[in-house]
C-alpha cells in the first residue's frame, strides 16, 4: 500500500511538471514544481535522529523574537500569537517572498555527489531574508523551509555547512518553544503545530518526537480521513481579520462568508497534508526503535 502511495504521489508531481512545461523556468510555479522531481538527495540527506542538539538554545534567548520567555511560561495570549500568525511587517517573511526564494533554489546547479555541500547560487535579496529577524509563526517556519530546501534537495549552503546547521538548530529550537507553548495552550492552532513539527522532525531531533503529541494528531483525524483546523482559531482569527477592516464591508461580508466556508469542510488542505509528514516521522521513528528492541525468543 505504500509503495502504490508513493507510485502515485510520483505520477501527480511528473504530470504537474508536465502540463506546466509550457511557462518554463521563469514562471515561479513552474520552478517549485521542478524541485520534486528527483528525491534522491532528499533521501540521502535525511537525519539521523539525535538528541541533545536544540540544549544550548532552548533555555538561551537569542534576537530570533521577544517572545519566546513569554512562551515558556505560557503568559502570551492566544489572541497576541494569532497576530504573529497574521501579521507580516518588513521584517517578517512574506509569504510570496517565501516562495520565491524556493522557487529559486532550482537554479542552483545539481550536486556533483550527494555525500557533500557546494555553495547556493547567491542571491542578496533572499539571503538577507532568511537571517532577518524577529521571526515567528509561519515567518519563523518558512525561514527554515527555504533553508532545508536548499540543503535537503540541492545540496547546498548559504554561510557555510557548520554555520548553516547551526542556524538550522537555532530555528528548530525556537520553534519546538513555540510548539510547547501551543500544545500547553490546547492546541489552538493547529496547522502551526502540524508544520513546526513537519519541518524539524526531518532534521531528526527527538525533541519533536513525542507519543502523546502524534496521538493527539490522530484524534483530529475523523471516520473520513480528514482533519479541521481548530474552530476556534478560524472565529479568532476571523474577528482579527474584521477588527482590521472595519471600515471597508465588502471585504467584512467576505471574510464572513469565507469563515461559513471553512467550517463547513470537513477537509482542510494544508493541515491534511502536514498531517501525513508528521505522521510518517511518528512511523519512521517508531520502526527505527522497534528495530532495536530484542525480543526474546518464545
Amino acid at each position: 500500500m505504500i509503495l502504490d502511495i508513493i507510485r502515485k504521489c510520483e505520477n501527480i508531481v511528473s504530470h504537474y511538471v508536465y502540463i506546466n512545461r509550457m511557462y518554463g523556468l521563469q514562471d515561479e510555479e513552474y520552478r517549485l514544481s521542478r524541485l520534486f522531481i528527483d528525491d534522491n538527495a532528499q533521501v540521502y540527506s535525511i537525519s539521523a535522529f539525535n538528541k541533545g542538539h536544540l540544549k544550548q538554545w532552548l533555555l538561551t534567548n537569542s534576537d530570533v523574537h521577544d517572545y519566546a520567555e513569554d512562551m515558556d511560561d505560557i503568559s502570551l495570549p492566544k489572541l497576541k500569537y494569532l497576530e504573529f500568525v497574521l501579521r507580516f511587517s518588513k521584517l517578517y517573511l512574506e509569504p510570496s517572498d517565501s516562495d520565491f526564494c524556493i522557487s529559486i533554489v532550482t537554479y542552483n546547479p545539481k550536486p556533483i555527489h550527494l555525500s557533500t555541500l557546494q555553495s547556493c547560487q547567491p542571491n542578496q535579496y533572499c539571503f538577507e531574508l532568511l537571517h532577518s529577524s524577529p521571526s515567528t509563526a509561519y515567518a519563523l517556519s518558512h525561514r527554515l523551509l527555504n533553508i532545508l530546501i536548499r540543503h535537503q534537495m540541492l545540496r547546498c549552503y548559504l554561510k557555510s555547512p557548520e554555520e548553516d546547521s547551526s542556524h538550522i538548530d537555532l530555528l528548530c529550537a525556537f520553534m519546538y518553544r513555540e510548539t510547547v507553548y501551543l500544545a500547553r495552550r490546547g492546541f489552538f492552532v493547529r496547522d502551526m503545530f502540524l508544520e513546526h513539527i513537519a519541518i524539524c522532525a526531518m532534521r531528526g531531533y527527538e525533541e519533536f518526537h513525542r507519543r502523546n503529541w502524534f496521538n493527539k494528531v490522530l484524534s483530529w483525524i475523523n471516520d473520513e480521513g480528514c482533519i479541521q483546523e481548530n474552530p476556534n482559531c478560524e472565529y479568532n482569527t476571523t474577528s482579527l481579520l474584521l477588527k482590521r477592516n472595519a471600515g471597508d464591508e465588502v471585504m467584512r461580508k467576505k471574510l464572513r462568508r469565507e469563515l461559513r466556508n471553512e467550517l463547513l469542510k470537513e477537509c482542510h488542505d494544508h493541515p491534511m497534508a502536514l498531517v501525513m509528514i508528521v505522521l510518517a516521522h511518528g512511523i519512521r521513528y517508531a520502526v527505527h526503535y522497534m528495530s532495536e528492541v530484542t525480543y526474546p525468543l518464545i
